[in-house]
């Protein structure tokens, strides 16, 4: 075997976006012929929509009830929607259980909406409110891979007002991995064919490019290559400034897809 090598690039249900060809410069980390070789570069495709839940953002609900014994907070009315397993949450203004939560189920019954969530609840007393953040999980790092890159790509233009995309590890920041560096993507620039028939962005959203735009700005930290330290999920959002707090954009349309390239380390 030897360069350049044939490679299908996949989405996230596994079926193929589109194929080509891959060349390692570094004849360490050639792939040995195995799928998931160490040292291998994978690319995997995320598609989103403006109706995916938890895509934007949610207003603050008060806390109904509280059960340390079963990690559960409640809240009024079916709002089981607005809570899908895997996503996070916020809860500020209370006693004792102020911080971010991830969500293992939501289920409504008796006119509330039970949430039961991953990490212990510090505190019983039912007071505060929960913010969710806006954004759906969709990748689960390992840690110590690798974050080569990764980038949005605009397949329909996005309506509602100044749509903004982001994406990153909730980590109590509000700001994504694009707009901590140079700017969130704008979800109204559908991506459009260039020569050659490729569809690139029209957008800065490649974490390569806006390390470029940083680096003219005398940014010198590296934001990637990077390692990943924790296995919090990679989330997408689409809000009106592209925080992950941000005000819903109230879009009625638009599609886009995460690409996101990692590899472990050989």
């Amino acid at each position: 075997m030897g360069n350049p090598y044939l490679a299908d690039f996949l989405n996230a249900d596994g079926s193929v976006r589109f194929g080509g060809e891959v060349t390692f410069t570094d004849p360490g980390n050639q792939p040995g012929g195995g799928g998931s070789q160490p040292g291998a570069a994978i690319v995997r495709a995320f598609p989103f929509a403006f109706d995916s839940a938890g895509i934007q953002e949610r207003a603050a609900v008060p806390i109904m009830a509280v059960n340390q014994g079963t990690q559960t907070f409640t809240v009024a009315s079916n709002q089981v929607a607005g809570f899908a397993p895997g996503n996070n949450f916020t809860v500020s203004g209370s006693t004792g259980n102020d911080g971010l939560y991830t969500i293992v189920s939501a289920a409504f019954g008796g006119g509330s909406t039970a949430v039961v969530v991953v990490e212990a609840i510090p505190d019983g007393t039912a007071d505060g409110t929960i913010a969710a953040y806006a954004g759906i999980a969709v990748y689960t790092p390992t840690i110590n891979d690798r974050w080569l890159d990764a980038w949005i790509e605009v397949d329909t233009p996005w309506d509602g007002t100044t749509p903004k995309g982001d994406f990153g590890q909730l980590s109590g920041s509000a700001f994504g991995v694009l707009g901590d560096i140079a700017g969130a993507c704008d979800m109204t620039n559908v991506d459009a064919p260039i020569g050659g028939g490729t569809s690139p962005s029209n957008n800065v959203v490649s974490i390569t490019d806006v390390i470029i735009v940083a680096a003219n700005s005398n940014q010198t930290n590296r934001f990637l290559p990077g390692k990943f330290v924790t296995a919090d999920p990679i989330c997408v959002w689409v809000t009106q400034d592209g925080k992950n707090n941000g005000a819903d954009s109230g879009a009625l349309q638009g599609t886009g897809t995460l690409c996101i390239v990692t590899a472990t380390p050989a």
